[in-house]
């Protein structure tokens, strides 16, 4: 940035030149916040689903009739995942592609989708199974 200013103070540069340079560092910025914050969703939602695969949900499956409500759930994290995946894909193609913020909303669109059944479900299904298996809420 200060380049382009210097730039401009020779005459080698105009001062639209100098705002081209602004308005690429603000973009480059906004993908490295939109880049940061999918990274620490997806990190929260691996280390939740991660919990549940490995305690509440073989707790849960052991009771009574869980068992299908259990395997629907550990399903939807597959898709959950996936729906992940395809972010940080999208993602990997903003650093050169700065159209690809459609393909980005896109994305969390279905991922918002993906989460909000699978939490009515858990929420619906697994109140009453994980008091009965003794786990705190």
């Amino acid at each position: 940035m200060l380049n382009a200013v210097e730039a401009v103070r020779r005459g080698e540069a105009t001062p639209a030149d100098v705002r081209d340079a602004v308005h690429q560092l603000t973009w480059q910025r906004h993908r490295e916040d939109v880049g940061g914050f999918c990274a620490q969703l997806r990190r929260f939602v691996t280390m939740h689903h991660t919990n549940e695969d490995q305690a509440t949900f073989p707790a849960v499956a052991a009771l009574p009739g869980y068992g299908p409500v259990v395997e629907r759930l550990m399903d939807e994290h597959h898709v959950v995942h996936e729906r992940l995946v395809a972010i940080d894909e999208v993602l990997v193609r903003m650093q050169t592609d700065g159209a690809a913020f459609e393909a980005l909303a896109g994305a969390v669109t279905a991922l918002s989708d993906v989460l909000l059944s699978h939490f009515r479900y858990e929420e619906d299904e697994m109140g009453e199974a994980m008091g009965l298996a003794g786990l705190m809420v």
